[in-house]
């Protein structure tokens, strides 16, 4: 499921009328990626870029207790959007062990993502900084 569908979820998508058990949890992700999503349309502004950056750490801060809430509701597995736009970040800054070392995290905390074609981009450009 997309964010999309669990905001139709959450504002009580037809034959759903129990309240969510991980509310704060799920509430605090999705603000986050909100944030992100507002402030990386920005990203030109040195602001907004940081803006984005930290609203992406905030909701990597949480994204255990996530897994868990996701779950709980049968929402899982879903994205990532911190993981997935700081690890965008790095590798457009040349930050390839960082981008890399993040997909590994949101891997193994089991985010879907293409994080092992992420992993293998940005081993070969640091391989080919290298050479």
């Amino acid at each position: 499921m997309n964010w999309f569908g669990f905001l139709k979820y959450l504002k009580g998508a037809p034959g759903k009328s129990e309240p969510l058990k991980s509310s704060n949890v799920l509430g605090l992700h999705f603000e986050y990626l909100q944030s992100i999503e507002a402030y990386y349309k920005n990203r030109e502004n040195p602001a907004s870029r940081e803006k984005a950056i930290e609203a992406c750490r905030q909701q990597i801060n949480i994204a255990s207790a996530a897994v868990k809430a996701l779950k709980e509701e049968n929402l899982w597995p879903v994205t990532h959007k911190g993981y997935e736009q700081l690890a965008i970040i790095f590798e457009k800054s040349a930050q390839f062990q960082e981008a890399i070392d993040l997909c590994f995290q949101a891997k193994d905390q089991g985010w879907s993502g293409n994080w092992d074609k992420r992993i293998e981009r940005c081993e070969k450009k640091m391989k080919k900084i290298r050479e």
